[in-house]
Parts: C-alpha cells; sequence; structure tokens
C-alpha cells in the first residue's frame, strides 16, 4: 500500500515538466504527504487537465454520508486496487470518468521482516517528477454545503524491486511512462484502461532505507532528507 507521499520540487519545475500551471500563487513543495492524515497533493484532473490543484488523499465518493461512516471509508480508499477497480462501489464511477494523474518525486514503503519493518524511499533513478495513476470525486457535504476534492492512487502487482521492499503484499503505485500520461486522462473505453495496468519498469526505480521514524514526522517536515542515504544496489537479480 502507498500511504507517504513526497513532491519537493519547486512550482517552476512542474509546471515545465506536465506543461500545466499551477494557480496557487502561496504554493510550497509538499515534503511528506500522509494518505491517513488525509493530506494533499497536486494532481491533474481529466476535467481540468491545463492546471494543477491540491486534493485530499483518501477517496470520498459522492454518495457517502456520515462523519464516522466517512472517515472509516476514507481509510480503505487511499489505493484502489487496479484488479477490482471496475467493480467497487467507491471507484467504478471515478474509473470511467474521474482519473487523474498525482504527481510526486518519492514515496515511502515498508519492507517487513518478521516483526521488524524497514521504511525505503523509492524513486525514479533520475530522482525526477513522476504521475501516479489515480481516480478523484468531488464530495458534497450536504449539512454544510461544503465541498472535499479527494483522490485515490490505482496500485498494481510489484515489479521486482517494489516486490522485496514491499514484500508483504508486493504491490506498487501504478507508475505512468511520461508518453502515456495525458492519455490516461483521455481515455472512456475501459478495456484501454485497463491496458494502462502495469508495473513500471524496475530499471528505471531506485530506492535506499530511511529512518522509520518518517512515520512519525508530521506533514511537510523538511527532516526526512537527513535520514540514512545507504543506496539499494543492483545484485544480479536483487536489489
Amino acid at each position: 500500500m502507498c500511504g507517504i507521499a513526497t513532491n519537493t520540487k519547486p512550482k517552476k519545475q512542474i509546471e515545465d515538466r506536465f506543461s500545466v500551471r499551477i494557480p496557487q500563487l502561496n504554493y510550497a513543495p509538499v515534503m511528506i504527504a500522509k494518505a491517513f492524515a488525509n493530506d494533499k497533493l497536486p494532481v491533474i484532473t481529466q476535467q481540468q487537465s491545463d492546471i494543477v490543484q491540491l486534493y485530499e488523499w483518501g477517496l470520498i465518493p459522492k454518495w457517502a454520508h456520515g462523519a464516522d461512516a466517512i472517515k472509516k471509508l476514507r481509510a480503505q480508499t487511499i489505493n484502489a486496487r487496479a484488479e477490482t477497480i471496475f467493480e467497487k462501489p467507491s471507484f467504478k464511477e471515478s474509473i470511467l470518468h474521474q482519473r487523474c494523474l498525482i504527481l510526486c518525486d518519492g514515496f515511502i514503503e515498508y519492507q517487513h521482516n518478521y516483526k521488524q519493518k524497514q521504511a525505503y524511499y523509492v524513486q525514479l533513478k533520475n530522482e525526477q517528477l513522476f504521475a501516479m495513476a489515480g481516480v478523484y470525486s468531488t464530495w458534497n457535504d450536504t449539512s454544510t454545503n461544503q465541498t472535499k476534492n479527494t483522490f485515490s492512487i490505482v496500485t498494481v502487482p510489484a515489479n521486482d524491486l517494489m516486490s522485496i521492499i514491499h514484500n508483504s503484499k508486493k504491490r506498487m503505485p501504478l507508475i505512468l511512462p511520461p508518453n502515456i500520461e495525458k492519455d490516461w486522462l483521455q481515455e472512456n473505453n475501459s478495456s484501454a484502461i485497463k491496458d494502462f495496468f502495469k508495473p513500471y519498469p524496475t530499471d528505471f526505480m531506485k530506492a535506499h532505507p530511511i529512518d522509520n521514524a518518517i512515520g512519525k514526522l508530521a506533514a511537510n517536515k523538511h527532516d526526512m532528507f537527513l535520514l540514512d542515504k545507504k543506496e539499494v544496489v543492483k545484485q544480479g537479480s536483487l536489489f
């Protein structure tokens, strides 16, 4: 499960990379975004593909109601499994009509060994921005007339690197190659959408272990990058 992500790049770099604009004058890099805190990450949506917006992590379907029920539901909509996304009530409308790009430059995943775990920071080898495939929803609270824009990250079976790191469930975010990012926003055929559901190639990714205290840091703390920088290196078929 992908539950912590980063986007440390400045506004101009994001705009240039994705050929979009960020309307927020006070936009700041997202150092640490946590799913279970419903933190925000920059997204590009199907409906407004020329701008970047900040959406909350943990999708709220349009039909959801009741504060307690929604809180419980959001803990279950952090990620959306590609294998069941067309059937799940929370996602089946969004996967057809409300897809998005979630803009990141890294994410944290845990490796489990017996009762211990080790956090890893995962990036592209060039440490540049990339887009995770996502689905989103706009939910209106009729009691307060407030609107929440929320998203979920689509996940697929892990590649070789992520199978070693996320060794408990062997999953990874659906990372889109740059040449098909906009296609993810434009496709409207379910069979064609399913063609996107492939793990990103291991050869373009890297990871290094970091202090497990990352899980306790508050959103947008800058000190995660003072942690251990030891690389995971390829040794034959292992990493």
